[in-house]
């Protein structure tokens, strides 16, 4: 009797064992063609980013349509009153009569209060991206801002302005580790609750910052509101870019 027991403690434990084995296996296999299924679709969506700025950047080498920045308003020719009114003075005017405010003696006591500056926002950054990255420093609306970015990216843009040189200008861009730089931005619209306008000055600010080149400024702003699914466009006159 004493042997059937240990027997089938025997048989039991190892049905277990093996049962256990058998769901570690399941697991693994399932958790193997999940990651799978993600780096597939990871793949796929970088492969239709890149063909959709390659078309893009195609698309500005083209000729550019000419814009009319200022285009003159002609006044209305709705028919008028033949004869202007004239203004009559109104006579019998009971005067309005004067209401005295009471003064109300309140507690004359004033305070002083130090201001500190807010610090920095932190950004958190490995050592190795530190020696490759470039670190943007800006004062927004009394809080000081720290965006990283890719060197490359903070390049000023000096060529004569034309639809090539712009379209050069945007493959140099998307050729760089530009995610970072926009999950960054997108972080500070939401710690800012910023709303549309506000994240287009915050775009301004950053941009100002990296760049005293109008040009460049404006290029960069235009290139991350672009990236920011904003729908975006960029102008030139002579070698000014708008």
């Amino acid at each position: 009797m004493k042997k059937s027991i240990i027997f089938l403690f025997i048989s039991v434990f190892f049905f277990v064992s093996g049962l256990n084995a058998q769901v570690d296996d399941d697991f693994e296999k399932f958790k193997k063609e999940y990651e799978q299924g993600i780096n597939q679709l990871k793949q796929e969506y970088k492969k239709f980013v890149e063909q959709a700025d390659k078309e893009f950047a195609d698309f500005l080498k083209k000729d550019w349509e000419e814009f009319q920045l200022f285009k003159e308003m002609k006044p209305a020719k709705t028919p008028g009153p033949e004869k202007l009114p004239v203004f009559d003075k109104i006579t019998n005017v009971i005067p309005t009569k004067q209401i005295a405010i009471k003064k109300i003696e309140g507690i004359n006591q004033t305070e002083n209060f130090e201001m500190k500056p807010r610090m920095p926002i932190p950004v958190e950054v490995s050592k190795e991206d530190k020696l490759k990255h470039r670190f943007i420093t800006f004062n927004f609306y009394g809080s000081v801002v720290q965006i990283v970015m890719p060197p490359e990216m903070c390049e000023d843009f000096n060529l004569s302005v034309s639809e090539k040189n712009i379209a050069n200008y945007w493959e140099k861009m998307i050729n760089q580790e530009y995610n970072e730089l926009i999950s960054q931005i997108l972080k500070l619209k939401s710690d800012f609750n910023l709303n549309d306008w506000g994240l287009l000055e915050l775009t301004k600010s950053f941009t100002q910052s990296v760049s005293t080149n109008k040009n460049t400024q404006r290029l960069l702003q235009w290139f991350v509101l672009t990236k920011l699914s904003y729908k975006t466009k960029v102008g030139y006159k002579d070698n000014d870019i708008y």
